[in-house]
């Protein structure tokens, strides 16, 4: 075997080794993309039946927990007491 035909035979070789390396790396995106897509549709549908079954709060229950947002809940019945009190002084006012 001449060192031509050595070259052209790993030429040949690596051509070969691409294209298998293009299929693969094709294939994994493939299986990615529809897992992402898999989720994410999981997802959405599980969200919608919870809107429809009225049970959103179990899903959100996780950030319920959150002192953030304890915070934030506090205040805003606060805020609602001071309008419901408003309320009640224009009322008394008008009469």
């Amino acid at each position: 075997m001449t060192i031509e035909e050595r070259l052209e035979n790993m030429e040949r070789e690596l051509e070969h080794q691409k294209r298998r390396n293009y299929w693969l790396l094709g294939a994994i995106l493939l299986l990615v993309g529809g897992l992402i897509a898999t989720w994410v549709f999981k997802t959405t549908v599980t969200l919608a039946q919870a809107q429809v079954t009225g049970t959103a709060k179990e899903i959100r229950g996780l950030a319920d927990s959150s002192p953030r947002l304890k915070e934030l809940e506090e205040r805003s019945k606060f805020l609602s007491e001071i309008e419901e009190g408003i309320e009640a002084r224009r009322k008394s006012l008008e009469e």
